[in-house]
Formats: C-alpha cells, structure tokens, sequence
C-alpha cells in the first residue's frame, strides 16, 4: 500500500468514528429530551390520579343531592299550603 492509500484509509477511518460519534451524540440528546418529558407526563398523571380521587363519591354525592332536592320540594310544598291556608 502507498503512503496516498494509508491516508486514504486514515481518512475513512476517521469519518466512520465521526459518525458514530454525532449519532452516538445524537442519540443521548434524544433520550434526555425524553427522559425529561417522561418526568413531566408522570408528574401530570400523579396530578390527574388525586384530582381523580373523588370520582368513585360522585354517584353518592348526586344520589345525596337528589334526596336533598327532593326534601327541599316537600318542604316548599308544605309551606305553600300553610301560605295558602293563612290567607283570607
């Protein structure tokens, strides 16, 4: 091999370690910017799971209400007909 040759493969040598470098590079860059938004995804589904806490209380809490409505009518009722009653 001539002394041109042994640069030549020199020179390939060196642009194949160049690019493994900037894709070795390339790909840790990747996975930060992964990594950082997998934190960012988990803190938000930790803060959805306890806002979401309540929802299994929302039947209990409508059935409630409604049972509610339903004395606040009876109540209303009674007091129309006592209203009604007291007037000449």
């Amino acid at each position: 091999m001539s002394v041109n040759g042994g640069y030549v493969v020199f020179g390939v040598g060196a642009a194949c370690i160049f690019v493994v470098v900037v894709a070795v590079t390339v790909v840790l860059q990747l996975a930060r910017r992964i990594g950082v938004q997998l934190a960012d995804v988990s803190a938000a589904l930790a803060t959805i799971r306890t806002d979401a806490a309540a929802i299994p209380a929302i039947g209990e809490i409508n059935n409630d209400s409604r049972e509610m409505n339903e004395l606040l009518a009876d109540v209303r009722q009674n007091l129309d007909r006592r209203l009604r009653g007291a007037r000449p």
